[in-house]
């Protein structure tokens, strides 16, 4: 398991509180104008959908596991990550907004809270897309720092919801991502959980390494995951398609 600790020393120095959001968009031009050429960087189009499996090495606590995890994207706001091992499958939805687990012991329902921060950010197109092409999206910059010796900038976003019920706490959805300022590709990606509102976070940060393109969109094949600052998982993609025709009924929320 020596890959996930590749990256857990700048994940722990990386993983910000959340602050509050206001329910009108902040969109800082400086911060816009790094979102862009990240997303230009990343292929310059949102796909309808996209496809990737994975094999994954998982350390969680004194257990480890190994298995397959298939992920799916559909525009900017679903997303699917379906995790096989021995013990069978577990799969977290996010839709629009909503998010639930599934596994053998049934279905689990987030709430509003955790919900927002449900989707998944392995494909990280998905989190700049947000801030490129919905104008509602609140987007700051934080700063320019270093990520493994590599200068970044670091900026925040937080997408808006036309749904009432996320109102007034759309920044439970905040993600803050670093963007190399060679190559306009995002390096890492980090947010927090909240189980309700006033719960303690669970700090959760991605690396991604060994961009490859495939049909002209650049996906990461090497990622990273920690959780409160401890190596949790890393994945390797196998396959990636894009435009692979998903529905709503591949992200369904029951």
């Amino acid at each position: 398991m020596h890959r996930l600790a590749v990256a857990v020393l700048f994940f722990t120095l990386s993983i910000v509180m959340i602050p509050a959001v206001s329910a009108q968009a902040q969109r800082d031009p400086q911060a816009v104008a790094i979102a862009k050429l990240a997303y230009q960087a990343l292929g310059g189009t949102l796909p309808n959908d996209s496809r990737a499996v994975a094999n994954y090495d998982r350390v969680a606590g004194d257990s480890e596991d190994t298995g397959t995890i298939e992920v799916l994207t559909r525009g900017a706001d679903q997303t699917s990550e379906k995790l096989t091992n021995s013990g069978g499958t577990t799969q977290v939805v996010y839709s629009r907004g909503y998010g639930f687990q599934k596994d053998v012991k049934g279905i689990s329902r987030f709430t509003l809270e955790k919900s927002l921060a449900s989707n998944s950010v392995v494909f990280p197109i998905v989190v700049i897309a947000t801030a490129v092409l919905n104008p509602n999206s609140s987007v700051q910059f934080v700063g320019l720092e270093s990520v493994n010796g590599k200068g970044v900038n670091h900026i925040r976003i937080c997408p808006s919801s036309p749904d009432q019920n996320f109102t007034h706490i759309t920044s439970f959805g905040t993600k803050d991502v670093w963007v190399e300022a060679g190559s306009g590709l995002p390096v890492q990606i980090a947010y927090q959980i909240f189980d309700s509102e006033g719960s303690a976070p669970i700090p959760m940060a991605l690396s991604y390494s060994n961009y490859r393109q495939v049909g002209g969109t650049m996906y990461p094949f090497q990622i990273q995951e920690s959780r409160n600052g401890t190596p949790y998982l890393a994945l390797s993609i196998t396959n990636v398609a894009f435009n692979v025709g998903l529905t709503d009924q591949d992200f369904p929320l029951q």
